[in-house]
């Protein structure tokens, strides 16, 4: 792993990225040895770069896949990104579940995210809280984690009995992330950036149909559809989707909570 401080030669930036390093390490010793190969292979090469900006200035680090190169304004956004190095699949070019069609980004941020979250104990996402609510809907998913740390579309495509509604929740959940992405660029920077605020709640209710289409697929048991409905309604409530939500569709929970429960008890 090298390390680049523009600024200070001298700062801790190695140890730091050392520390980051040895946390993923450790948190991926959960998960059989295939999900560990990647960021094993990109560690040898990984370089670290400490920037003043990157293109939007609400982003405080990103990695390029292609070069396997972070660049990061603040050390603390170190952890989330090496998750992105441990789902690069540098030797076969595949970079997580990703295809052509780029429509992967927002369960691919959600997961690594998630996973960020799990491995530092930490209570509430630090950004991505929807997608971040997607994954944690799809966690209980046999294998839900290994078309990431052993990247594979089809892999992730094939955890899924019916691929409309596994498709359908990427598309809606990458035009989620996309709008959500113009809105906080047009409160961060001063350029004049549309927010198509219709199209975010529709992605946002399309989003929450196709996880309730999934489940009801998998699921057939009326008391396990149940803890679903109410594992779904307990986090779209908590305080750190409120804190996303009051902004952009202050009206979200109470859509939400009508529309799973009707979904839910027309199944049971």
């Amino acid at each position: 792993m090298k390390v680049i401080d523009v600024y200070d030669a001298n700062s801790n930036l190695r140890c730091h990225g050392q520390n980051v390093f040895d946390t993923t390490r450790t948190y991926l010793r959960r998960f059989p040895a295939e999900y560990s190969a990647c960021l094993e292979y990109n560690l040898k090469t990984l370089e670290l770069i400490k920037v003043d900006k990157i293109d939007n200035d609400f982003m405080t680090a990103r990695y390029n896949t292609d070069e396997n190169i972070i660049e990061f304004k603040t050390s603390s956004a170190l952890g989330h990104e090496m998750f992105h190095v441990a789902s690069n699949d540098m030797v076969n070019k595949q970079y997580a579940f990703e295809t052509r069609l780029n429509i992967e980004m927002g369960l691919i941020e959600g997961m690594t995210e998630y996973l960020y979250m799990d491995a530092y104990n930490l209570i509430r996402p630090s950004s991505y809280d929807f997608e971040v609510f997607t994954v944690m809907m799809l966690d209980h998913i046999p294998g839900i984690f290994k078309p990431y740390f052993v990247p594979s579309c089809r892999g992730l495509i094939g955890l899924f009995p019916v691929r409309k509604h596994i498709y359908g929740l990427l598309y809606s959940l990458e035009t989620y992330n996309r709008v959500m992405i113009d809105y906080l660029a047009s409160i961060y920077t001063d350029e004049n950036v549309l927010v198509d605020l219709e199209e975010y709640v529709d992605a946002y209710k399309y989003t929450l149909a196709n996880l309730i289409n999934i489940e009801l697929s998998i699921e057939k048991n009326p008391a396990k559809l149940k803890r679903y409905r109410d594992r779904c309604l307990d986090l779209l409530n908590t305080s750190w989707m409120h804190d996303t939500m009051q902004n952009t569709y202050p009206d979200y929970f109470e859509y939400s909570e009508r529309y799973v429960t009707k979904r839910i008890k027309e199944k049971r």
